[in-house]
């Protein structure tokens, strides 16, 4: 099932973004790369699963989360991903305020009991951006 959705992903951005995408340096995401996160992690949390929802202010609500904190970024000079979409996962509200600050791995385990699988989505997800983008 994981394959099927890394290549259906891609159809879709190829579809969407057309060869374009290999050709801009990502700084911030937009919309066309906001549908296909949303798209990979079928509209759901990529953390904890909840289906999500555009409208702002629920607990269910999108927000494209960084996974490696901007605080830990810039304590880190090696780490150069800033808000692009090697850095972006679909996170509902509370999920991303629970994370907040905190190392994305250690975070997933102390909360979740699938922990691998989460991690492991999330980096096929990250895997399959960094094709388009390099």
């Amino acid at each position: 099932r994981s394959l099927w959705m890394l290549k259906d992903c891609k159809r879709f951005k190829t579809r969407i973004m057309g060869n374009l995408s290999k050709l801009v340096e990502y700084s911030n995401i937009g919309e066309g790369d906001k549908a296909i996160a949303l798209h990979f992690f079928e509209g759901k949390c990529c953390y904890c699963g909840c289906k999500l929802t555009r409208k702002y202010g629920y607990p269910n609500s999108l927000e494209m989360e960084h996974y490696i904190s901007v605080d830990s970024q810039s304590q880190d000079s090696d780490l150069v991903i800033d808000g692009s979409v090697l850095n972006r996962v679909p996170s509902c509200r509370t999920c991303n305020r629970q994370k907040s600050n905190n190392e994305p791995e250690t975070w997933i385990r102390s909360r979740f009991k699938n922990a691998d699988e989460i991690i492991e989505r999330i980096e096929m997800y990250f895997a399959s951006q960094q094709e388009f983008l390099f």
